[in-house]
């Protein structure tokens, strides 16, 4: 039987979810000539994150699969990294690696992982000195209650006061600043949306060209599993009732 020129139907609205066993982890760090990764794992279950150069098509020779040997250019294809769970050895267990592009060069990076996980990294390595470091965990619960909200670390290594904004790219949260002091660190609970999920943008007012995307689903340990719920937005849902009758 043909399928051709039957119609597609499609669904909106979000859908029960398993719970799953992951808890990935990115922290992104800058030198004048390079972005430094480091890939962690805080779940129960293995992960692989690809990161790809968002730039790579508009540098010369980056059409091939491999940078020519003593090229300033790096690697054209997505890298992927395997990440081990946090039970499979005693120590934590981490991946890092090292993207060079040079001084004063531009740069776009974007690392998937599991279940909508994304972190974006844009900026300037000449502008190494003034990107904040932004560390950020999946945390379940806070004060010992069950509310789900990112622990956000962001580190002031720059010479003058920061103010650092945190934008909601999707789910209506309202954006918020933070100014941070020449070499403090904000340590910032910053609360995701009842259905888990979250998606936002970090600027610095001192840094032209960096920004940080991060999104994903922070995991709840529900008793029943149903209780989480596939992704909102990406279903066009809107109505905070049916997605209460999902979750409650």
């Amino acid at each position: 039987m043909s399928l051709v020129g039957l119609p597609i139907v499609t669904q909106n609205g979000s859908r029960q979810s398993c719970q799953l066993p992951y808890a990935p982890k990115v922290d992104i760090k800058f030198k004048s000539d390079a972005v430094m990764f480091e890939f962690a794992n805080q779940g129960k279950q293995g992960i692989v994150y690809q990161t790809y150069n968002y730039l790579a098509h508009n540098e010369p020779q980056q059409d091939k699969f491999l940078a020519p040997e003593n090229s300033p250019y790096d690697m054209t294809m997505p890298r992927q990294y395997s990440v081990a769970s946090k039970g499979a050895n005693k120590l934590e267990p981490t991946v890092s690696d090292k993207w060079t592009f040079g001084d004063h060069r531009d740069f776009d990076l974007m690392t998937f992982g599991p279940n909508g996980f994304i972190r974006r990294v844009k900026g300037l390595t000449s502008e190494y000195r003034e990107m904040p470091i932004v560390s950020i965990d999946h945390k379940e619960s806070r004060a010992g209650h069950a509310t789900p909200h990112l622990s956000i670390k962001i580190e002031n290594h720059s010479k003058q006061t920061q103010v650092i904004t945190i934008t909601d790219n999707i789910y209506g949260k309202d954006p918020v600043e933070f100014k941070i002091k020449a070499g403090k660190v904000e340590h910032i609970a910053y609360k995701a949306c009842k259905h888990c999920w979250y998606d936002l943008s970090i600027t610095a007012d001192n840094c032209e060209y960096f920004s940080l995307q991060a999104a994903g689903r922070i995991e709840m340990n529900h008793k029943h599993n149903f209780k989480a719920v596939t992704d909102p937005e990406m279903g066009n849902f809107s109505c905070d009732n049916e997605l209460n009758s999902l979750i409650s």
